[in-house]
Order: structure tokens, then C-alpha cells, then sequence
């Protein structure tokens, strides 16, 4: 037995000369699946900095260090959020140890690794052997936005709280599927005090455990129902948002920056999207058995439903707290077990013939095409109706036929990759000194499957435990890390607060606030200042009437005198498509003559100032060039600052 048994092994190691013992772990640890997994991972999750809602928490971080500079900015004067979450009391002391930027990048990887190790624990609830590692590889590349396009993504390598409390999620739903319902329940508290939101799925998944293994959990939530209803008629904090609604004035202002909150608002890509997930995951729970399905079932229920709930309270009747508390955000669970559902399927399907190997075909279509509402949702259509006659032995096509659906989807899958080569190789080789590497345009679901697919069969060749396989596990690994950081230089510096020293140094002479036109956190980062007004402070009108108020009426004002684009007053432009507003003599004279002018105003300069302002006007150049990337009906082309105009704009500011 054991020569037969040796005869097996792979001789890259059993027929060698033995190595140390030391060697030999060092080697199996870094060609190891979990290795070259977390490495592809991380690969697919570039870190851009402090942007998008890592603003707001660091901003709100410096706030409470700062009450009377930055903690005067009006969003943190009417902050309606913050308090609901453990994540503001950590960030506060990591920013006040490690500074903004590298508590920043410390939160960041800390939730990219808890997600991931979440993720890990739970695919191994699901499915053992290459199962679990397919689950993995397609959790690790395949886009998982949720809700309104791609503006919210799970697992986001971000300072935010939300990769925290989904990885808490994850934990108690791997606990639920080992049948450990305490354990379950204190990962899923967890991650409600990081974020209830997102932990809200969590809590849906647990009672519907609960009530499939005791249905008498149907009348402890019929009571729990009973008691909101009674809590919101009695007005008591909170509770009382479920009966109170949204008047036409928050509303339109939420209808133009935050229709995600809105499902009727959605595109259809975002419908799209919903439809193929639903087909997969549906497929697959018919190849799962036991807690596994039960798992996937209530991931898909928990979504729909979360989403029935926002259309009917929120979108319809406009209650409040089903505003707020966005019960569509489950989809974000949907997402992730759909993601791990495709990797169930792949591996069924294939071995299953001819027949079910055409539904693969579309699923795969679906996944490739989620950007293209009308293939995504054909494609999930077709394959549920396809394995569902499949299933049944109503047709049985030939080989012929399975390959025939292969090569088609192969070839538009093939299209699309070449189009997105063909784009990033020309954004990358019109990179421009001072703009970022890159690097994080090319992490994309078409350009790293093929990738994935290529190390998987070098590790096949090789063997996963020699040393090509562990060479493999350690580039990816150094790529991976040195990747990471996608920030530029100048990002980096404003994020030190190290950028434009003398900037700094000449507002600190007057108090008051801000306007730093087409400028997100920099009066924070760079100057210790409450912003006058920003679009980024629009990001969290849902949670505060009067900021809704007075953010729409500054930006309109700023609109108005052209200091603003409509790109700032509505929502989620990923992408700079307008110019910098252009400062003029007159447009300041008019906006600083009102009784609640900023006293200073930073304008980056584009072109240069009009006559009438330079000597009023003090200059700073950049040590080095700010480069955006710019898109417009023209083409791209990139944006670049390398000189800021401070200008006076009252003598005294009246911050209210």
C-alpha cells in the first residue's frame, strides 16, 4: 500500500532530493490555494484613497478631534448617522494615533482581510475541494455592485464600515450552516454595531433559520412586528420615523442625489443585474442539499424581499424610516451568494451533459454581460427555462449543440475582452506625469478571468506544491501588495496633510469656512476647515432634513454663478466629465456679498484667472502636477493642476 500510494505523489517532490523541513512549509504555504486566492483578491480591489464615503468617516473622524475646526462643517453640525455605529469610535482614535492617511490604508486592508477570511470560512460551509476554491476565485473577481449600477460594491477595499459588518454576516451565516446558532448570533450582532444597514440582512437570514427549524419564531416576529407598530404610534425615538413622511421639498432633493435610495429610480442595469443573480441562485440550490440550500434560498428571499420593502414603504409611501434604513441593501447578500452560487454551477453543470452545460453557457453569458441589461436579464431568463426542461428530459441536445452555445458565448465573451484591452492600453499610454499608475483601470471581471484561468493551469502542470506553484503564489503576492495603492502622488500628500504647507499656513490667519471649488475633503485634510459647501456633503441628505436644505440651496447658488457643474448636484458621477468651474470678478462679488459667505475661497486653476482677480489673488503651485482622468463626448483626456488661488471673500465669517 504505501509504494502504490507513493507511486501517485507528484515527483516534483517525492522523486527529488528532500528538502529542509522548513523549506517544505515555506513551500506548501506559498503555493497554497488560500495564497494565490487572496492575492487575486486583493489584485481585484486597488485602493483609491480617502474617496467616495471613506470622506465622510474620516471627516467625521477629524470632526470629533477637531470640534471647533472641522467638527463646524455643516455636515457634522447635522450629522443624523454617525451615532448608530461602533466603526466612528474606532476611526476617531485611529486617526487621532496614526493620522488620516494611514488609518485610512489600515482600515482599508484590515476589511479587505476580515471579508476575505469571512468569505473563507463561509465557502467552506458550502462546498468542500475545488468547490470552495472556485467559490473563492469567483468571489475574488467577479464584480459584486449591488443596487443602483456600480456605485455600492461588497468587499470594497475602503475606510469604510461596511466590509466589517458583511464580514460578520458571512461569519454567522458559515456558524447557521454548522448548525451553531449562539455563535451565529453574536457575529451577526457584531456586525450590527458596525453597520445595522448592512447587518440587517444578517438578522433577516437568522430568522428565517429560526423559523424553519421552530415555527413557533413566526409568533415571537409577530410580536416583534407588533411592538414597532406600537413604538412608532407612541412616536418614541427612532420608531416614530416609521410613520412620519418625506415632504416634497427632502424629496426632490433626494430624487436628484440619492435615487438609489428609490427603486422606481434604477436603471435597468440594475434590474439586469437582479434577474441573473436570482436565475443562479435558484439553479443553484436545486444542486445543494441540506443547510447549503436553505442558505441560498434565504440569501434570495432576504434581497427580494428587502426590495419588495423599499418599493412599497419607502418609494411608495415615502415612510421615513424605510428611507433610511434602506432595507434594499440586502441585495448585497444576494450578490455575494450568487457570486458563490456561479462557482456551484460551473462545477454541476458541466459534468451533467450536454443539455446543462448549454444552461452554463448563458449563465456565463449573464455574468459577462451584467453592464447590458437586456443580454443579463435574456440570459437568465433562458437558463432557467433551459434547465428546467433540462431538468425534466424535455430536451436532450447533442454535443454538437452544447459546443455550438460555447463558441457563441466564447467569442462575445472574447469581443468584449478585446474592447476592454484595446481601451485601458490606450489610457495607459496617454499616463501623464503626476496621475496615477493605472493600475486600478485594468482589475476588471474580463481581464482577470482569463488570468485566473492561465495560473490555475500552470498550477495544474506544475503541481500545486512545487515550487513553480509556490513561485506563482509568492509574484502574486508581492503584485498584489504593490499594487494596492493606487493613489497618486499628490492624493498622497493632501491625504498627509503635507500638500501646500503655505496655503495652510495663510487661512489659519482668519476663521471661518471654506469653499474649495470642485474640491471633496482637501479643506479638511489640507486646512483644519469646515467646508462652505461640497457635493460630497450631499451624500448624506437622507439622514438630515436641514442639511438637505442647506446643501441644495448652497449648491444651487453656487449653479447659479457658475461655480458649480449639474454634475455636483446630482448623483454618482464616477468620472469627471465637465470642466472646473471657472472663478470671475463678478461671480465672486456676488456669491461674497451674501450674509453667510465662506471667508475663503480655493479655487484650482485650470486656465488662468481673469484679469480683474489675479491681484487679489495669491498663488501656490503644486510641487507636482494634479492629474485627473477626464471623459468627455470627445474622448478622454487628462486634467491637470499644478497652481491653487487663495482669495479673500469676507472679513469675518458668521458660522451658525
Amino acid at each position: 500500500m504505501q509504494d502504490a500510494r507513493s507511486s501517485t505523489m507528484s515527483p516534483s517532490l517525492e522523486d527529488s532530493k528532500p528538502r529542509p523541513r522548513w523549506l517544505a512549509a515555506v513551500l506548501a504555504v506559498c503555493a497554497s490555494d488560500a495564497v494565490i486566492v487572496a492575492a487575486l483578491f486583493l489584485l481585484a480591489r486597488p485602493y483609491t484613497g480617502i474617496s467616495l464615503d471613506a470622506r465622510l468617516y474620516i471627516g467625521r473622524g477629524l470632526a470629533d478631534l477637531d470640534p471647533g475646526g472641522v467638527g463646524r462643517d455643516v455636515m457634522f453640525l447635522n450629522d443624523g448617522q454617525s451615532g448608530f455605529s461602533l466603526y466612528t469610535i474606532v476611526l476617531r482614535h485611529l486617526v487621532g494615533w496614526l493620522g488620516a492617511s494611514t488609518a485610512a490604508i489600515a482600515l482599508s486592508l484590515a476589511g479587505v482581510a476580515a471579508w476575505f477570511a469571512a468569505a473563507a470560512v463561509l465557502a467552506g460551509r458550502l462546498a468542500r475541494g475545488r468547490a470552495k476554491w472556485a467559490i473563492l476565485v469567483a468571489l475574488a473577481v467577479l464584480p459584486a455592485f449591488y443596487g443602483y449600477t456600480e456605485v455600492l460594491r461588497a468587499a470594497e477595499a475602503n475606510a469604510v464600515p461596511r466590509p466589517f459588518a458583511e464580514a460578520g454576516v458571512l461569519l454567522g451565516l458559515a456558524a447557521l450552516a454548522s448548525g451553531r446558532r449562539v455563535l451565529a448570533c453574536a457575529a451577526i450582532g457584531l456586525a450590527c454595531l458596525f453597520h445595522p444597514i448592512m447587518g440587517l440582512a444578517g438578522v433577516a437570514v437568522l430568522g428565517l433559520f429560526l423559523v424553519v427549524a421552530d415555527r413557533r419564531w413566526l409568533l415571537a416576529a409577530l410580536l416583534g412586528a407588533v411592538g414597532v407598530a406600537i413604538a412608532a404610534a407612541l412616536g418614541l425615538p427612532l420608531f416614530g420615523r416609521l410613520f412620519t413622511g418625506i415632504d416634497p421639498e427632502w424629496r426632490a432633493v433626494l430624487d436628484a442625489k440619492s435615487p438609489i435610495l428609490f427603486p422606481s429610480l434604477w436603471p435597468g442595469e440594475a434590474w439586469g443585474r437582479i434577474a441573473l443573480q436570482t436565475a443562479t441562485l435558484l439553479i443553484a440550490a436545486t444542486l445543494v442539499e441540506g443547510r447549503a440550500r436553505l442558505l441560498l434560498v434565504c440569501g434570495l428571499l432576504v434581497g427580494l424581499g428587502g426590495l419588495a420593502l423599499t418599493l412599497l414603504a419607502g418609494d411608495r409611501w415615502a415612510s421615513l424610516l424605510a428611507v433610511q434604513a434602506q432595507p434594499w441593501r440586502m441585495l448585497w447578500l444576494t450578490v455575494v451568494l450568487a457570486t458563490a452560487a456561479l462557482a456551484v454551477c460551473a462545477l454541476a453543470l458541466y459534468r451533467r451533459g450536454p443539455g446543462f452545460q448549454v444552461v452554463l453557457a448563458l449563465l456565463t453569458l449573464g455574468w459577462m454581460f451584467l453592464d447590458a441589461p437586456v443580454i443579463a436579464s435574456s440570459a437568465a431568463g433562458l437558463a432557467v427555462l433551459a434547465y428546467a426542461m433540462a431538468w425534466r428530459g424535455l430536451i436532450d441536445p447533442s454535443r454538437i449543440v452544447a459546443i455550438t452555445a460555447w463558441v457563441v458565448v466564447g467569442v462575445l465573451v472574447a469581443f468584449k475582452i478585446g474592447l476592454q484591452a484595446w481601451a485601458i492600453t490606450a489610457i495607459l499610454q496617454a499616463t501623464v506625469v503626476g496621475s496615477n499608475r493605472g493600475l486600478g483601470m485594468v482589475r476588471t471581471c474580463a481581464v482577470l478571468l482569463p488570468l485566473v484561468a492561465l495560473g490555475w493551469a500552470f498550477r495544474a502542470r506544475v503541481g500545486p506544491r512545487s515550487l513553480a506553484a509556490a513561485a506563482l503564489g509568492v509574484a502574486l503576492s508581492l503584485v498584489a501588495l504593490g499594487a494596492f495603492d493606487d493613489r497618486t502622488g499628490f492624493q498622497k500628500t493632501v491625504e498627509r496633510g503635507t500638500a501646500l504647507p503655505d496655503l495652510a499656513a495663510r487661512v489659519a490667519t482668519r476663521p471661518g469656512e471654506v469653499l474649495w471649488i470642485g474640491g471633496g475633503p482637501e479643506a479638511w485634510l489640507l486646512l483644519g476647515r469646515p467646508n462652505w459647501i461640497t457635493a460630497m456633503q450631499g451624500a448624506s441628505v437622507v439622514f438630515s432634513r436641514s442639511l438637505a436644505m442647506i446643501w441644495s440651496e448652497r449648491i444651487r447658488r453656487l449653479l447659479a454663478l457658475d461655480l458649480a457643474t449639474p454634475d455636483d448636484y446630482t448623483a454618482f458621477v464616477s468620472t469627471v466629465t465637465d470642466p472646473l468651474p471657472r472663478l470671475t470678478a463678478a461671480s465672486m462679488g456676488r456669491l461674497c456679498a451674501a450674509p453667510d459667505a465662506p471667508t475663503w475661497i480655493v479655487a484650482p486653476l485650470e486656465v488662468p484667472l481673469e484679469p480683474a482677480l489675479v491681484d487679489r489673488a495669491t498663488l501656490y503651485r503644486l510641487p507636482q502636477t494634479d492629474a485627473t482622468f477626464v471623459i468627455a463626448e470627445s474622448g478622454f483626456s487628462w486634467r491637470r493642476i499644478d497652481t491653487y488661488a487663495l482669495l479673500a471673500c469676507r472679513s469675518q465669517s458668521v458660522i451658525e
